[in-house]
């Protein structure tokens, strides 16, 4: 299982920010060595973030007391600069989306079972196993070798879906990664991954169908080919308030 090649199209994903991102989950019950498994791959591959779930309060050490007091008095977010370190404190939870925001790593592993979907690796048994597990500690690998843990996150973690569940495909963003992972080619399915058009509310995402796209860049081109300086190539941004 774990050595099985991902078929998926980069090419749907040429305009996406997250092009290079893949995201992969470990999780399992505690004390069952899925800190000590990352750790490892943490050694082998340079270029990751890890992102740990956890559900209870958070608590602050010695350098986030003040922090925490900024927090309190209404702060909406403080930012700690050591001097070699960032510590970021925020009064809320934040969206798995918010956090890849923030990310510029090849690899995203998560400890923990993110309400997100994305390939998932289990340890501790076969209780509760999500429907999205590639593979079993244990089972499908040796969680000790640091060859094969290596190996799982290249070949079996998968680039982030929108999670818009917007339906224009007929399916869930679970289904889409799904089958992804089934070697379906879930991925080439999902609209917005097919986008060449992007609108954002308050940071969130609209979804579009095709020829709406086409119809709104068709508009813009229009009107924005009049102005000096309009080259009628490269990438465009418009912002605007309502």
């Amino acid at each position: 299982m774990m050595k099985r090649p991902r078929t998926f199209s980069k090419r749907i994903l040429k305009f996406r920010k997250e092009e290079c991102m893949k995201l992969i989950a470990f999780y399992g019950a505690s004390e069952t060595g899925k800190t000590k498994a990352i750790g490892k791959i943490v050694k082998k591959l340079k270029n990751v973030t890890v992102v740990k779930l956890a559900h209870a309060k958070l608590s602050f050490d010695k350098h986030g007391k003040d922090s925490e007091r900024l927090l309190k008095s209404g702060a909406g977010m403080v930012v700690t600069l050591g001097e070699k370190e960032t510590v970021l404190h925020s009064p809320e939870r934040w969206s798995i989306e918010k956090v890849l925001s923030f990310v510029n790593s090849e690899y995203v592993i998560f400890e923990g079972n993110p309400d997100f979907p994305m390939p998932k690796v289990y340890f501790g048994g076969k209780e509760n196993i999500d429907e999205l597990t590639v593979a079993v500690a244990g089972e499908d690998f040796d969680p000790g070798d640091e060859e094969e843990l290596v190996n799982i996150v290249i070949n079996l973690s998968l680039p982030p879906i929108p999670n818009l569940n917007c339906g224009l495909c007929g399916a869930t963003c679970k289904d889409i990664v799904r089958e992804e992972i089934e070697r379906k080619n879930g991925y080439s399915k999902c609209v917005v991954l097919r986008s060449f058009l992007k609108v954002k509310l308050r940071e969130k995402e609209i979804p579009l169908m095709p020829f709406i796209q086409g119809m709104i860049r068709d508009s813009l081109i229009g009107m924005l080919k009049h102005l000096k300086g309009f080259e009628g190539h490269g990438r465009v941004e418009i912002e605007f308030n309502l």
